[in-house]
C-alpha cells in the first residue's frame, strides 16, 4: 500500500515542517534529542515515513523513559 501522507507533502514542506518544530523546541529553551533529531532528519529525507517516525519515537520514549521528560 502506497503511503498517503508522504504523497501529500513533498520533500522541501517535510523539511520546513522538521526545521520548524525543531524551532519550536529549541525557543522552549530545550534541545531535541540527538535520536529524535535523526529521525525527523529521515522523515523530512524520505526516508522513513511519518508512521515511521511515530513508532520509532515511541519505541525510543519506552526504552528510554528519561526521553519523555524532555
Amino acid at each position: 500500500m502506497i503511503n498517503q501522507t508522504n504523497e501529500l507533502f513533498s520533500s522541501k514542506q517535510k523539511r520546513l515542517a522538521v526545521e520548524s518544530a525543531i524551532g519550536s523546541v529549541r525557543l522552549e529553551g530545550l534541545e531535541p534529542p540527538k535520536n529524535a533529531k535523526i529521525l525527523l532528519n529521515r522523515y523530512a529525507n524520505g526516508e522513513i515515513t511519518v508512521e515511521e517516525l511515530q513508532s520509532k519515537a515511541l519505541e525510543d520514549v519506552k526504552n528510554n523513559p528519561e526521553l519523555a521528560l524532555i
